[in-house]
C-alpha cells in the first residue's frame, strides 16, 4: 500500500482514502492498474497489537484499459470482495516497547475515535477492555 490521503469523517467515526490497485489473476489475461475509494472505521486488537481496520465500505473501484467484460465484473463483484478482503486489514503493528509504560501501569488502548483534529486512542484497563 502505498501513503494514502486520509480524509477524517467524524460524524461516522470513519476515515476515507483513495488508494492505488492492481488487478490481475488467473482468469484475466492481463493485469489492471487502477483505483479504489474506501472509508473505514479502526479498532485496536489488544491480541496481537494491531489496529485493524473495520466497517470497511468500498465506495468506488474503478480500472484504467479494462474491457468491458471485466469491467462489468469488476462493478459487479469488486467492492464486495475488496470490502471483505480488507475487513479487519491490519493497518499497524504496536511495537511492545511503545505500551511499555501502559503495559506496566495494566492500561490498554480502547476505542479509536475519529475528531476534526485527528484520531483519539481512549485508554483503559486491561480488565475492563475484556469485559463485554
Amino acid at each position: 500500500m502505498q501513503r494514502p490521503a486520509l480524509q477524517l469523517l467524524p460524524a461516522s467515526n470513519q476515515l476515507q482514502t483513495h488508494l492505488p490497485v492492481q488487478l490481475s489473476g488467473p482468469a484475466l489475461r492481463q493485469s489492471y492498474a487502477g483505483r479504489m475509494e474506501v472509508r473505514f472505521a479502526l479498532r485496536y486488537e489488544p491480541q496481537d497489537r494491531t489496529v485493524r481496520a473495520h466497517r470497511v465500505e468500498v465506495l468506488s473501484l474503478q480500472f484504467d484499459g479494462a474491457d468491458p467484460a471485466v469491467a462489468d465484473m469488476v462493478s459487479t463483484y469488486g467492492p464486495r470482495l475488496a470490502s471483505q478482503a480488507l475487513e479487519a486489514f491490519a493497518l499497524y503493528h504496536v511495537k511492545p516497547e511503545e505500551l511499555q509504560l501502559a503495559d506496566s501501569l495494566g492500561l490498554q488502548p480502547g476505542a479509536i475515535t475519529v475528531t476534526p483534529q485527528g484520531l483519539d486512542v481512549a485508554i483503559v484497563a486491561k480488565d475492563a477492555a475484556a469485559k463485554p
